[in-house]
């Protein structure tokens, strides 16, 4: 497989991925809160329901007031004049007034009159009962008399929840449960409209709450809903059963979507003995919900398209900054390889690494035609022609290694194959028995080293790491001037200071053990940095620390779980201070110091080295590290101090 297209999968890969976490954050986020907008709006359209149901009862309470405060109706009670009845009590007055239940009720008797039955003679008691002198109710889903067991045609009793308006003058109202289904009423008690004198007796009206005024609420309320009665008088549906006691009990709707795209919605209503006796059922369309999966699969397309817009474009530029003159290169040096024609050149003119990797190329390959001459007349004057001859083929095997490392990156970047690597392979299982040697002495084993750093770093990373590789071929390409000169030249570095942002040292420190170790999912990494400003010091130094550190505290929670890292920045007096807290198999009391002891380690792998480097160079930069743990399996604690002389002050903002 190429490097092309490698490059083309891992590209795929990271898009495909961040399509899918903005993918998911926006479900997370956004289309929460479309769904609580939706269930907030559902919400209120039930409680404008049931606002309008309220409204009605208090229509109908002031329907009653009216009707209880007119002066002829008083009169009507005392003489119960016929008159009054074909005047102002016809089925039509009622029906345009949306009146299904009149009841005018007398004053309480307290008298002794003989029961109706079949036991003529028998004595009742009617004291405290309500005579009823006119009634009608209506009822459109039936031709014949309606008669209802709380709506009695004779008298009232007592106990009736709307009796006690005759007695105590106050007025009621509600909805009442009945066997034709709910119905909305009041009562109020009759008297003179100047309010002179005693009540007489008193008025009830209702109203059902049938489908008629169940759709005239929907058209009011834009909510198309359903009363359904829940006293136990007739079967409820299935939905409506299973859901009765969390509705009942319930101060709040019910709400349950469907697949169908409708949320249903289940409220509580409660009658005039305040019983939840009454199921408000109301279907809402989803389209909020709709709306919001519109969103995000177009924000989920939207991301998809910039990405694969993206991903041609950084191919495009790495096949033309990057893989077509490493092609270029590879197929140069293949040539000089079977021609042994060194003093061709290759003549890429670029300003960048690979046109600086050419032109070295190219000056290195002439020197090396230079010493091959040199070698060839050499022999001729001593007359040591097979010295030439072996020091030639040594060149030529160099060549040899360079063709192979130059072919292996080419058919990396080009080909769709892995067959360099095993050419590669199988050149080092053929040198198994003496691999030393073959490192050592063969021209190619001392190319071993540089191409496999060069392969490697251009299967991780893009243009840059792809740089990287080809300055990689271009360090084993230099090997072959170092043969032929017989010279080695070494980089001195030096201890650089610098200013160094120590919590994205932290972060850069965690990054690389991820790396080493592979990340771990099942890790909580916990970060806790005050506001510490930049500080000189060799960031080097402090980050190989933190590396060993991080990775010392990773594997000290290998078995453990579960696993918690956490790592602290903060000020202590005149130090910086950097934690780095696990949760593992911690340390005892004489380990605390052990541990920084060269070759001391409590790691069956370990070799003991880590920490003893990271406390030298913790004194190297006048640092201290120190460790502590309160035993074993309490986890470990590592801090490294750095004095704070080294803070420097944070220059003012510019305007």
């Amino acid at each position: 497989m190429s490097l092309l297209t490698k490059i083309t999968l891992v590209l795929i890969g990271v898009i495909g991925l961040f399509a899918l976490a903005n993918h998911g954050i926006q479900q997370m986020v956004f289309f929460e809160r479309f769904e609580q907008l939706e269930e907030g709006l559902a919400k209120a359209d039930i409680n404008r329901v049931k606002e309008a149901i309220h409204e009605e009862v208090d229509d109908m309470q002031s329907l009653a007031r009216g009707w209880a405060e007119w002066d002829a109706l008083f009169k009507f009670v005392e003489n119960s004049d016929p008159a009054f009845v074909l005047e102002n009590l016809s089925p039509a007055r009622l029906s345009n007034q949306g009146i299904d239940l009149l009841f005018i009720v007398g004053p309480t008797q307290d008298e002794t009159l003989a029961a109706k039955g079949d036991d003529e003679g028998t004595l009742t008691s009617l004291q405290g009962f309500l005579p009823v002198l006119w009634s009608r109710i209506q009822d459109n889903t039936s031709e014949v008399k309606v008669e209802m067991q709380l709506f009695p045609r004779e008298f009232f009793a007592p106990g009736h929840p709307l009796a006690a308006t005759a007695f105590n003058g106050r007025c009621r109202s509600g909805v009442l449960m009945t066997e034709r289904g709910p119905i909305i009423v009041a009562s109020h008690p009759i008297r003179r409209s100047n309010s002179d004198g005693q009540d007489h007796g008193a008025i009830i009206m209702g109203r059902f709450l049938d489908s008629t005024l169940s759709q005239t609420l929907s058209d009011q309320t834009k909510v198309s809903f359903k009363a359904i009665q829940a006293d136990g008088r007739k079967e409820l549906p299935e939905d409506v059963d299973a859901l009765l006691p969390a509705i009942t009990s319930s101060t709040e709707p019910i709400l349950r979507p469907e697949s169908d795209g409708v949320l249903n919605i289940y409220a509580a209503f409660n009658d005039i003995r305040e019983r939840p006796e009454i199921i408000l059922h109301a279907e809402i369309p989803r389209d909020i919900y709709a709306t919001g999966s519109v969103a995000l699969q177009s924000g989920l397309l939207s991301t998809i398209t910039g990405g694969a817009v993206l991903l041609l474009v950084l191919l495009g530029l790495m096949k033309h900054i990057v893989l077509g003159p490493l092609s270029r290169l590879t197929k140069h040096t293949q040539w000089i390889g079977a021609n042994e024609d060194f003093r061709a050149k290759i003549n890429m003119q670029r300003d960048d690494e690979i046109g600086t990797l050419a032109g070295e190329f190219d000056g290195m390959m002439e020197q090396l035609e230079d010493a091959r001459s040199a070698y060839v007349e050499t022999a001729r004057a001593a007359g040591m022609s097979q010295v030439a001859t072996g020091i030639l083929h040594n060149v030529g095997n160099v060549l040899s290694s360079v063709n192979v490392a130059a072919e292996m990156v080419n058919q990396q970047l080009t080909d769709m194959s892995v067959g360099d690597l095993e050419k590669l392979t199988q050149i080092i299982d053929e040198y198994t028995g003496d691999l030393a040697s073959f490192v050592k002495d063969d021209a190619r084993g001392q190319h071993l080293q540089p191409f496999l750093s060069a392969l490697s770093g251009q299967l991780t990373t893009q243009r840059n790491v792809a740089l990287k590789e080809v300055a990689g071929l271009a360090r084993g390409v230099e090997h072959i001037c170092d043969l032929v000169k017989s010279q080695q030249s070494y980089a001195v570095s030096n201890d650089l200071r610098e200013p160094t942002n120590l919590a994205e040292l932290i972060d850069e420190a965690t990054r690389i053990s991820d790396q080493a170790l592979f990340a771990d999912e099942s890790l909580k990494v916990e970060r806790i940095y005050d506001d510490v400003p930049d500080i000189r010091v060799d960031r080097h130094r402090v980050l190989e620390i933190l590396v060993n550190l991080v990775t010392n505290a990773r594997q000290a929670m290998t078995e453990i779980t579960p696993r918690s890292l956490t790592l602290r920045l903060f000020r202590e007096q005149d130090t910086v201070c950097i934690q780095v807290q696990d949760t593992g198999k911690g340390l005892l009391e004489d380990q605390l110091t052990q541990v920084f002891t060269a070759g001391y380690t409590t790691k069956s792998s370990g070799m003991g080295y880590g920490l003893h480097s990271s406390a030298n160079a913790a004194t190297e930069i006048n640092g201290k590290l120190t460790a502590a743990s309160d035993g074993p399996g309490t986890g470990a604690t590592f801090t490294l101090k750095i004095p704070s002389t080294t803070v420097q002050s944070q220059a003012p903002a510019k305007s």
